[in-house]
């Protein structure tokens, strides 16, 4: 077991893991049904909009598996799930993609709620307890 303060890399690496797998296969059924999810503004379809939730929902059920894997600092953990997502986001740009307004306001929102998730990872249902 690691010493408090530390991190736990493992927790992390799996937590962006299952956030990049998960997101990977609804953007891939996204592309399916709507191929041009991904020009313009998120907001301008239902479609999009539905998209872009559960690949919030993606970052927030990785934050609850590396705050629950963690048993520490578990909002850190969460955390920092969402913020591999930011250096992606910024190394796109730095890389000639285009990154607009909402694009930034989602990724920043996700790693909040990630964190979050990984906090609430804390509580155990009544059977696990014993």
């Amino acid at each position: 077991m690691q010493a408090k303060g530390r991190i736990h890399w493992l927790a992390v690496l799996a937590g962006t893991l299952l956030d990049n797998v998960l997101s990977l296969l609804i953007g891939g059924i996204a592309i399916s049904i709507t191929p041009d999810i991904g020009q313009g503004s998120y907001f301008t379809s239902t479609a999009a909009t539905v998209t872009w939730v559960l690949l919030v929902l993606c970052t927030v059920a990785g934050g609850w598996l590396a705050g629950r894997i963690a048993k520490h600092e578990r909002f850190l953990h969460g955390f920092m799930v969402g913020g591999f997502g930011i250096v992606l986001l910024l190394l796109n740009s730095w890389l000639g993609g285009q990154v607009t307004l909402d694009q930034l306001a989602l990724v920043f929102v996700a790693a909040g709620l990630a964190g979050l998730a990984g906090y609430s990872s804390r509580w155990m249902p009544a059977r696990e307890r014993k």
